[in-house]
């Protein structure tokens, strides 16, 4: 179904060739490549492939922006003026006709493991490298998106170079910089309409703003990504104006095998190091993934790992501003981030996750801007109650270094018609940020009738502080003060391995019996039990251990500690 157009370093223009043909200019009676994306969506102009047509852009480093003599106001091309030049991008992707024949831009390798992808590389203050607006039934894979410089926008640190407001190259334009990677949004009525949109194996970092910013979208899936060193956020959900109706997220969102890491950060374009790190003091955002209000979508969360922002990692917290929402997360890990670990307003199942609140992180790092020393106060987890919200809390471990690791807490006049169920869960405190005689207490209610609000069942907590709070060590099955025997928790040196090092670990094989069902949640009343498989996906058989890992020899180790990018 529809055509099928290519792009390719020695193609042609829209004049020279067809597209059609995946080969170089001039080719047969004008049959050739195109040698640029701006020849299929050109900036302010008409798309020339149509919706349910396939893309294919091989492989090499296209320049998205304003190109004098190329793509600039002389060869036609209004949008990329010098004066305006962070209007030079894409035109939006034009809408499949439906779910089964989207409209695709494959990057070369997308069949083949995407080990080489072609790289589009802003510049220009280009306000995004691919526009999806009113987008629907669309797939964008395999593909490299950055720019070429190296600052943060609103930057207001010492380093002079790193401001994108200082960088004017000739004829009076604009840096070699660009916002935002995708964007898919409006900032006035008629609001944002695309849906059914699948990002697959991108890999979205060094952008001046935010690596993907959406709001107002329906049924998006994130799958193989990696966005990181985005200079104000990772995925931005809070498109202006900000007071509900155009932050809207509706259908679900899904985030598979995804890697968010050092949002708030500027990446050396060159060498791909970081240079500066800064949060909203110093005129940064940080979060990894945040929203504003998010209307009564569901968001799901699988093997995904958001490490090392400058505010906070996964904050879902205006979502108790909407009506019946809910996220479920498994296999998430959580680490290095300044402000709180995972923040949710709507319904949340939490399972096999590990959250690491190690919040002040950033405290006299060398590449640290002034960032403030765990913002929000810091917890790893943090939920706030709505009306009807019920919680699922289930085989996850938790350490942190804030004055409370997990927050639960209500909103003024919220009706306390919800509930909070813990299960299964392994916690280990570590000395607080700001007061290293005490340790981290384990848990901190605000507003909250726990008699009638909250079950605990089936904890080991070790080294915390705050024990006698909530009836903790006489609830069922819960064990206090006994050494899990990790295997790494080390603040000072920021390294962490929160798998079970020994078989006489006071977590194994006491926990709650593997499949057994402990309850129903969500718009669906899905059935919710004690999960078969651990974090690394190792079978969980009988009584299980407290945590996200079970206790196997010759595991392989952990997903995080493999995957995510940690700095050097």
């Amino acid at each position: 179904f529809g055509a099928t157009y290519y792009i390719r370093p020695d193609g042609g223009t829209h004049k020279i060739c067809d597209g059609t043909a995946d080969v170089a200019a001039p080719g047969t009676n004008g049959h050739c490549a195109w040698s640029h994306p701006f020849e299929a969506l050109p900036p302010g102009g008409k798309p020339r492939i149509k919706g349910g047509d396939t893309l294919i852009i091989k492989q090499g480093t296209y320049t998205m922006g304003r190109i004098p003599g190329v793509y600039d106001k002389d060869s036609g091309y209004l949008k990329c003026y010098y004066r305006w030049s962070y209007s030079c991008r894409t035109s939006p992707i034009p809408s499949g006709p439906d779910k089964d024949h989207p409209t695709r831009i494959l990057g070369e390798g997308w069949d083949t493991g995407c080990k080489n992808p072609p790289i589009l590389q802003g510049k220009g203050k280009a306000y995004a490298i691919l526009d999806l607006t009113n987008s629907s039934n669309v797939e964008v894979q395999c593909l490299d998106i950055t720019d070429m410089e190296s600052c943060g926008i609103n930057y207001r640190g010492e380093d002079a170079s790193l401001k994108c407001s200082n960088l004017n190259p000739s004829e009076g334009g604009y840096g070699d910089y660009a916002l935002h990677g995708i964007f898919s949004g409006t900032t006035k009525k008629p609001y944002n309409t695309s849906s059914n949109v699948l990002l697959k194996n991108l890999k979205i970092h060094g952008m001046a703003s935010s690596g993907i910013t959406a709001a107002h979208i329906t049924d998006w899936n994130l799958e193989d990504l990696v966005i990181t060193k985005n200079a104000k956020a990772g995925f931005n959900g809070d498109v202006p104006p900000s007071k509900g109706e155009n932050d809207g997220f509706f259908g679900t969102i899904t985030f598979y095998n995804v890697e968010v890491g050092w949002s708030g950060c500027i990446e050396d374009h060159k060498t791909g190091k970081i240079l500066k790190c800064y949060d909203q003091q110093m005129g940064g955002y940080g979060d990894g993934i945040g929203t504003g209000p998010t209307q009564n979508g569901s968001w799901v969360f699988e093997n995904v790992s958001v490490h090392h922002n400058t505010s906070d990692g996964i904050d879902l917290l205006y979502m108790e501003l909407a009506s019946k929402p809910q996220v479920k997360m498994k296999k998430v890990h959580v680490e290095g981030n300044s402000g709180n670990g995972i923040k949710v307003g709507g319904s949340l199942w939490l399972e096999n996750s590990t959250v690491i609140g190690n919040c002040d992180y950033w405290f006299d790092k060398p590449f640290s801007d002034n960032i403030i020393r765990c913002r929000g106060a810091g917890a790893a987890l943090v939920i706030i109650d709505t009306n009807l919200s019920k919680h699922y809390i289930i085989n996850n471990t938790f350490t942190g270094e804030a004055a409370a690791i997990i927050t639960v807490s209500s909103r003024d006049g919220t009706p306390q018609n919800f509930h909070n169920y813990f299960y299964n869960n392994l916690l280990q405190g570590m000395p607080r940020f700001n007061e290293p005689t005490a340790h981290s207490d384990w848990m901190y209610a605000w507003k909250i009738d726990l008699e009638n609000t909250l079950t605990n069942k089936y904890w080991l907590v070790y080294n915390a502080g705050r024990l006698h709070r909530y009836n903790l060590c006489n609830t069922e099955g819960t064990i206090c003060n006994r050494d899990p025997k990790l295997k790494l928790i080390d603040p000072k040196n920021d390294k962490f391995d929160l798998h079970i090092s020994s078989d006489r670990s006071a977590a194994v094989g006491r926990g709650m019996k593997a499949g057994t069902l402990i309850g129903y949640w969500g718009k669906d009343d899905e059935e919710v039990r004690i999960p078969t498989v651990d974090k690394d996906g190792n079978p969980r058989k009988g009584k299980t251990c407290y945590g996200a890992y079970e206790r196997i020899k010759g595991s392989k180790g952990s997903i995080e500690i493999n995957k995510i990018s940690k700095l050097k």
